[in-house]
């Protein structure tokens, strides 16, 4: 699991360089402590992805939190009618706070990485 600083460093970088539509930021005495954003949008949904929670902040409802206000600021465009968010397969905590707001999952996906 990356370092507090690490994660800041990632954040920063997400809303640095993002062509985001819609960022969602939590702050805790002025310290980004969680997020999620809206990626890639179509006419009728969007996709939710980069939901990051600081270990510091972890079980306090935080990331249930930030998804389900992304969710309904994307379902307030009454074109969306569907929204997917691409989660970690072995990250039980956060797939069961997907589960909890609404989502359900559809399928798994094999990701293949090529490294130079």
């Amino acid at each position: 699991t990356p370092d507090a600083a690490t994660q800041r460093a990632r954040v920063a970088e997400l809303c640095r360089r993002s062509i985001v539509l819609l960022l969602l930021a939590a702050a805790d005495g002025g310290e980004v402590v969680g997020m999620a954003r809206v990626g890639r949008q179509s006419p009728r949904g969007a996709t939710i992805n980069a939901v990051w929670v600081a270990a510091t902040h972890r079980g306090r409802g935080l990331g249930k939190y930030v998804v389900a206000a992304l969710v309904a600021a994307i379902f307030a465009d009454a074109a969306k009618r569907h929204v997917a968010l691409f989660a970690d397969a072995a990250n039980d905590v956060a797939n069961a706070v997907y589960t909890k707001i609404g989502f359900r999952e559809v399928q798994r996906v094999v990701e293949y990485n090529m490294v130079a």
